[in-house]
C-alpha cells in the first residue's frame, strides 16, 4: 500500500466520512446512511460463484444496519489502474 493509500484508508476511518461518501455516491447527498448505524468490518470478504470460492482483501468495509442489511466495501485508489 502506498504513503496516499494510508492517508485515504487513515481518513475513511471516520464513520462520519465514509456515511459522506456512501450517501455522495449512491444516494445523491440525501444522508440515508447514519455513521451510527455504520460497523467496522474485517476487510477479507470471499464469494462463490461457479462451485469457486474467492477471497478478496478490500481497504475498508463497513456493515450498515439501517433499513436493510448491506455491506459497503471502498477501495482506495491514487492512479488509474486498468
Amino acid at each position: 500500500m502506498g504513503k496516499e493509500d494510508v492517508y485515504e484508508s487513515d481518513y475513511l476511518e471516520n464513520a462520519e466520512v465514509f456515511a459522506d461518501l456512501v450517501n455522495g455516491v449512491l444516494y445523491h447527498g440525501e444522508q440515508v446512511v447514519k455513521p451510527q448505524e455504520l460497523r467496522e468490518q474485517d476487510g477479507e470478504l470471499k464469494s462463490a460463484s461457479d462451485g469457486t470460492v474467492r477471497k478478496v482483501v478490500r481497504d475498508k468495509v463497513r456493515l450498515w444496519s439501517g433499513a436493510v442489511l448491506a455491506v459497503f466495501s471502498v477501495e482506495n485508489q491514487t492512479r488509474v489502474d486498468y
